[in-house]
């Protein structure tokens, strides 16, 4: 997320990138840990998010969608100018139980 540490809605040469992600967590999990909440706190005016790997161990279509877009107004509402979703990278050989299909 891009921002500043001062929490200043407007961009300026000492803006920040900070990283809130965390490994292993799908769009049920990931808003219950800390990074979340810090991540919204931080108020950023850009966002880079990219879920959904994860989600296909137990993927439910409906489920997925719900969740994530909570997820995607959560941030909105912190966010002062825009959010970019990422689409997962392909799972090459298998791994973790992740279903390369759905992926």
């Amino acid at each position: 997320m891009l921002g500043r540490s001062d929490g200043a809605r407007e961009p300026y040469d000492g803006s920040e990138v900070r990283n809130f992600g965390v490994g292993g967590r799908d769009t049920y999990n990931y808003p219950k840990n800390d990074e979340f909440a810090e991540g919204l706190n931080f108020k950023p005016y850009y966002a880079t998010i990219m879920l959904g790997t994860n989600n296909a161990k137990d993927y439910d279509e409906d489920e997925f969608k719900d969740q994530y877009l909570d997820l995607l107004r959560d941030i909105a509402y912190a966010t002062t100018k825009a959010i970019f979703v990422m689409i997962p990278p392909p799972i090459i050989g298998g791994c973790c139980d992740i279903d390369a299909d759905i992926v």
